[in-house]
């Protein structure tokens, strides 16, 4: 009896599998960092249709999920709330025996467990799920020099699955057999952890790794692994083109540099970031000093915010202020570290009818904004004679949907003062 095709629910849960299984049998991850992973491996996927295949699996008992709270580790049952368990802070993904028989059904299924017909990469294309158009495109103009008798590997190329193996270990195979690997560089995309990661590992296998600046991207900014290796702009393909030959022992033929040019350009202008900026402000006016934010969306998409939070030392706020309480809009709580008792606020975009929430959603043409009741009073003549220490880190960040994110951390003492006593 013929195998059923996999249906569009059940490639996003094998992908899921294979993110997790990627680093071991368990996983601890944010939704955005694994709707990131699902799409790396070539499925079309949202953050929403993810938590929806995480519910499906766990409810099966193919996956358990837990977060940390209060001090232990709770089920994804203890919390009930999904939009706080899922879009707040990482959780962890654990695949239980049953559900490895599961996912091995569905590689059967799709085929991946046939003994045959492994794709022998010599070029391995780098590239976070973004900036997959210019991938695509790289791969084609790689192939037509190399009249189609170079395989090159791209992750979100269907084409370049192979047979015989499991897919995360696909990906590892094919770095490993790889002479060249080229790394898609960007502002957005330098940094990121599957960049790095292939770019080391090809490294290791002695691959040539070879960084291809997009978007205008400066190679100069770039940082190890990848600043260890020489790079070209992505416009210039002859040159791209005689790495490759070099190090495959292969001859390439000539291809259309404006042709090249003009699809390059359209794969670079179609494609969308998210790139949130926050940073806090001591702001004085009207004889007092407030702690405040400014955010802004230097992306080229809308952005939906979930929430935002900052953590001060509570000595540096005025003895006798605290933040107003507003459920399910303005939270706050007061950690302790070392002794020091700290005070932890969070802003939400939940709509009520009693209290300006947060903006839902911060697009680039709002330009700087100042969540309102996201700030502190400060305690002036206390911050005049403090110096700076661990204990006067503030920390903030932006929370949001479909948008990796972490804490960022600035000395007190370095923060942009503005204003002045008696205006």
């Amino acid at each position: 009896m013929p195998l059923e095709p996999l249906l569009p629910s059940e490639r996003i849960e094998l992908a899921i599998y294979r993110s997790v299984a990627y680093f071991g049998q368990e996983w601890t991850t944010s939704i955005s960092s694994l709707l990131e992973s699902v799409q790396h491996f070539g499925v079309q996927a949202t953050n929403l249709s993810v938590v929806e295949r995480l519910e499906y699996l766990e409810a099966d008992h193919n996956i358990d999920l837990t977060k940390w709270a209060g001090g232990r580790s709770a089920s994804r049952s203890e919390w009930g709330d999904a939009e706080k368990f899922f879009y707040v802070d990482d959780f962890r993904i654990a695949i239980t025996p049953v559900g490895r028989k599961y996912f091995e059904s569905l590689e059967q299924r799709e085929g991946v467990l046939r003994p045959n017909g492994t794709v022998e990469s010599q070029v391995f294309v780098s590239h976070i799920a973004e900036e997959k158009a210019v991938a695509l495109v790289l791969q084609k103009y790689v192939q037509l020099a190399f009249r189609n008798e170079l395989p090159v590997f791209v992750a979100s190329d269907k084409t370049s699955i192979g047979g015989g193996r499991k897919w995360f270990e696909h990906i590892i195979g094919s770095l490993r057999r790889a002479k060249v690997v080229l790394s898609l560089v960007s502002q957005e995309s330098h940094t990121r952890p599957w960049i790095n990661f292939e770019a080391g590992f090809g490294d290791g296998a002695e691959a040539v790794v070879i960084p291809i600046a997009i978007k205008g991207f400066s190679l100069g900014n770039l940082k190890f692994p990848l600043a260890g290796s020489n790079g070209r702009p992505v416009d210039d393909i002859e040159g791209i083109l005689l790495d490759i030959a070099r190090e495959t022992h292969s001859v390439a033929e000539k291809v259309d540099h404006l042709q090249f040019t003009e699809d390059m350009q359209a794969a670079e202008e179609s494609l969308t970031y998210k790139s949130l900026v926050m940073k806090p402000v001591k702001l004085i006016r009207g004889g007092s000093m407030e702690l405040i934010f400014e955010m802004s969306n230097q992306g080229n998409t809308d952005v939906e915010l979930l929430f935002v939070e900052a953590t001060i030392l509570r000595d540096l706020c005025v003895g006798s202020w605290s933040p107003t309480l507003w459920p399910n809009t303005v939270e706050f709580d007061t950690p302790s570290k070392n002794g020091k008792s700290f005070l932890n606020l969070r802003y939400w975009s939940y709509a009520t009818a009693n209290i300006q929430r947060l903006p839902p959603v911060l697009t680039r043409s709002m330009g700087t904004i100042r969540p309102k009741y996201l700030s502190f009073q400060l305690n002036q003549e206390l911050i005049e004679a403090k110096n700076s220490t661990d204990d006067t880190l503030v920390t903030y960040q932006i929370h949001a949907r479909g948008y990796d994110t972490v804490p960022e951390s600035m000395q007190f003492n370095d923060i942009e003062r503005r204003g002045s006593r008696g205006t």
